[in-house]
């Protein structure tokens, strides 16, 4: 491809980037938050899902605290149609004060684990004061996020604590799908499989756990078969995420790694045909991961 061809692409892909998700795009930001998890999608028809909220604990995200309500603001956002919480754990959960006290959810969605934590009884108290319902949905349950996009439940978080409880969701928009698993077990990632087998298949794949070491297994990944993964860490963590193991399995298997302590926020861009991304850190890529 000429370089004049390739500058053009480029420019036209930033134009895609910079206009309302209601042009014809999905957009999913895998937001830099340090050593946790916010997922922000906006549907073409400006529906907004945020799936997760990071952490105000400055042990996980002492340079990002309230990114994801910043993130928001920037992108023009004003109400949020789904708020998600995939387990209680802290780098996943206590951003949820303040998003909550900046924007009202019209539907919380977690899994019944979450509600028998004691940690989530802040959340539920802010919840209840906003009259917002909270849903538990049972696994392979589907919602709509705007007319185009449906959320199905491949993980309920039904039991379990902490990582073992996490719910995970399947984002489907026209022939693209984005495979968000948070920090679900083995055994759960294994359930998962067994069920939901090549319906997991995804272009692009959240990887577990932050790419912990027993997370990614060789299943998941024959299942979902993605062109891309995206992992959520800090940088220089204490918990080495990601594994080399982890690293490997997805190099073995010629797949796209990203991941938020190296190249900030990730945000992945789909017309429903097609998938390309651009990193906050680096120079914007036109992505090799568009589908053929």
């Amino acid at each position: 491809m000429s370089k004049t061809k390739n500058s053009l692409l480029f420019a036209l892909f930033l134009l895609v980037l910079c206009v309302p998700a209601a042009a014809g795009n999905l957009r999913v930001a895998v937001l830099s938050v340090g050593q946790g998890l916010s997922v922000v999608t906006e549907s073409p028809d400006g529906r907004v899902m945020v799936f997760d909220c990071g952490s105000e604990n400055p042990r996980f995200d002492s340079a990002n605290t309230n990114r994801t309500v910043r993130y928001l603001r920037f992108r023009g956002v004003r109400k949020l149609d789904a708020v998600v919480l995939s387990h209680a754990d802290s780098d996943h959960s206590s951003g949820m004060g303040v998003l909550l006290k900046n924007y009202k959810a019209k539907t919380f969605i977690t899994g019944k684990a979450v509600l028998a934590d004691k940690r989530f009884a802040a959340v539920e108290r802010a919840l209840k004061k906003q009259k917002t319902p909270i849903r538990c949905p049972a696994s392979g349950e589907s919602f709509s996020l705007g007319r185009q996009v449906k959320v199905r439940v491949v993980s309920p978080g039904a039991s379990g604590k902490g990582n073992t409880g996490s719910l995970a969701l399947l984002v489907k928009y026209g022939s693209e799908s984005f495979l968000l698993t948070s920090d679900m077990g083995k055994k759960e990632e294994a359930a998962m499989c067994r069920r939901f087998g090549s319906g997991l298949a995804a272009s692009v794949l959240l990887v577990p756990h932050h790419g912990s070491s027993g997370s990614c297994s060789q299943a998941l990944l024959r299942a979902a078969r993605p062109r891309a993964a995206a992992i959520s860490c800090g940088r220089r963590n204490k918990y080495g995420h990601p594994s080399f193991g982890v690293l490997k399995r997805l190099s073995d298997n010629k797949i796209r790694v990203l991941m938020t302590a190296r190249d900030g926020d990730i945000v992945f861009v789909s017309d429903g045909k097609r998938t390309g991304f651009v990193k906050k850190r680096k120079k914007a890529l036109f992505s090799d991961i568009w589908s053929k």
